[in-house]
């Protein structure tokens, strides 16, 4: 009995310790206006993919929005308010990242009509100063190299193998030892350089991203070089 229950607290707080890391999201942000105005009370939903359900808010006095904890994936964003047309946008979410829509909304027309136009997805700025490089997989898997994290970090600029013991990853010209690297938010460095350690199937990440420069945010903590997120995929409404 005093066995089993040694080997029950072991899994705990293996448990505890997983539940308590902070996977990387994304959030979307944005400010919606009619003829230069701030519009309150805008209804702004979003869905995508790789997020179950849907997620959504309404604009505040200002006009402003924002919709945190996002899963990285691509989104359409819909914009929808009494006696105003609906507009909606499509966004690629990156991880550890803030993406911004502003939306013009105008009022909604007396009589209907069916417009049919092809839209360029929005590529928003990154509200951040951060430098960030995003790969997605089916990117990686299509380039003639392998698909682990080391690899696909020295895709990004900034970062060399010049380091110690024989080509070690070196960001932002940090020591090799001074880098965070991260899947679903739980640290990977191995003890001595560093070093993203193996502890990932290839077949399951969904993106990396490289965050370097000197303007990371500080949550991270741990670094002076630069910051790898890996996120593996997650469950949506679509079976992929």
């Amino acid at each position: 009995m005093t066995k089993r229950f040694v080997v029950f607290l072991v899994v705990s707080a293996v448990a505890a310790g997983v539940i308590a890391q902070s996977i990387p999201t994304a959030t979307l942000v944005g400010r919606v206006t009619a003829d230069g105005a701030s519009l309150p009370g805008v209804s702004v939903t979003v869905t995508s993919p790789s997020l179950q359900g849907m997620r959504s808010t309404v604009t505040t006095q200002t006009g402003d929005y924002l919709i945190a904890l996002l899963p990285p994936g691509e989104y359409t964003a819909k914009f929808e308010l009494s006696g105003m047309a609906t507009a909606s946008r499509k966004v690629v979410l990156s991880a550890a990242n803030t993406d911004r829509i502003d939306i013009e909304m105008r009022p909604a027309a007396v009589s209907e009509a069916i417009v049919v136009t092809a839209e360029t997805p929005v590529t928003a700025p990154i509200e951040s100063t951060q430098i960030s490089t995003n790969f997605k997989q089916d990117l990686i898997e299509a380039l003639p190299m392998d698909r682990t994290i080391r690899a696909t970090t020295l895709l990004s600029p900034g970062v060399n193998n010049n380091g110690p013991s024989g080509g070690n990853i070196m960001i932002s010209g940090a020591m090799s030892f001074d880098s965070l690297y991260l899947v679903n938010g739980a640290i990977v460095n191995e003890n001595l350089r560093g070093q993203p350690l193996s502890l990932f199937i290839e077949d399951a990440i969904q993106e990396t991203t490289i965050l370097t420069g000197s303007a990371i945010s500080a949550e991270y903590g741990h670094f002076t070089g630069g910051v790898v997120n890996t996120i593996t995929r997650s469950g949506g409404n679509d079976i992929k």
